[in-house]
């Protein structure tokens, strides 16, 4: 595996817990990504679940996904 040289890069320190993955991006950022790619896949569809954005339950994934993956969608 290769390493990237990060000689002279100052890292970003930000307090405990808190997300900069997206850091300046707009807050709905992924919301209208999901949107745009729903319109442009064909059969595509948006589901939106209710609960953390990271973690889904799985009693709440797990049935989607079987349907999902069955063609039953």
């Amino acid at each position: 595996m290769r390493h990237l040289a990060t000689r002279g890069l100052s890292r970003h320190r930000s307090p405990a817990g808190a997300d900069t993955s997206r850091a300046g991006l707009p807050s709905d950022y992924f919301d209208r990504a999901a949107d745009v790619l729903a319109d442009l896949l064909p059969h595509a569809r948006r589901r939106t679940l209710d609960g953390p954005d990271r973690v889904v339950d799985p009693h709440i994934l797990v049935p989607l996904l079987l349907r999902f993956f069955s063609g039953a969608h």
